[in-house]
């Protein structure tokens, strides 16, 4: 036909469509031959109307100097031309591979740790959301009989307490600790029962997984 029409390639679309402005042009070429469409059911994506088809045609194709005979409807509005996978495919505007091979690394510790230096940096603190715990004023700190340590343990302890310290933990509760982890370090064990007694109860109702998503 000599007739330069623009596509958008569209691989998950099963025909080749054009619209009613470029039919026109390219009907006065009369080198179409139309056929009537009685039932196409063909939908745009995500809808469930059919669209406004008129007729179809068949015609020759061709790009980057390959050839193809393809099938096109021609719809009843204004918007862009589309062309199907199988036509894109035979004229080789895309290319298909079987054999692709992903490596995934996989997100051990380390990476994710180099990757997201910030987060893993003092003692960790829930910023900018604030907290209110509701007290029995009559409750005063309760400082917990002490439980002996180790002598090879006291200065990681005394370490470790004044690290809390410097950054803003209080220790006006006294609890039993510590275990010694793996690495070498202290794990603060607190004992939370008599702290429990100091907080008021709250009672809420606590929406369900279907609720939070509807919010």
């Amino acid at each position: 036909m000599g007739e330069t029409v623009h596509f958008i390639i569209d691989t998950g679309a099963c025909t080749n469509i054009i619209d009613i402005e470029t039919y026109n042009k390219l009907q006065q070429t009369g080198q179409i031959t139309l056929e009537s469409v009685d039932q196409h059911g063909l939908f745009a994506y995500g809808s469930v109307k059919e669209l406004d088809i008129l007729d179809k045609f068949f015609v020759d194709v061709s790009c980057n100097s390959k050839h193809a005979k393809a099938e096109f409807y021609v719809f009843n509005g204004v918007a862009k031309c589309l062309l199907s996978f199988k036509t894109v495919n035979s004229l080789s505007l895309i290319s298909c591979s079987d054999n692709v091979v992903c490596s995934v690394l996989p997100e051990t510790p380390d990476r994710i740790m180099n990757n997201f230096p910030e987060v893993f940096q003092g003692l960790g603190k829930l910023r900018g959301y604030t907290v209110k715990f509701h007290i029995y004023d009559i409750i005063q700190p309760v400082a917990q009989p002490v439980r002996r340590l180790p002598i090879g343990l006291r200065d990681k302890v005394r370490a470790k307490l004044d690290s809390l310290v410097e950054n803003g933990v209080s220790l006006e509760w006294v609890s039993p600790l510590c275990v010694l982890k793996d690495n070498g370090d202290i794990s603060q064990m607190v004992d939370m029962r008599r702290a429990n007694k100091a907080i008021i109860r709250e009672r809420h109702h606590l929406p369900t997984t279907k609720e939070m998503q509807l919010v």
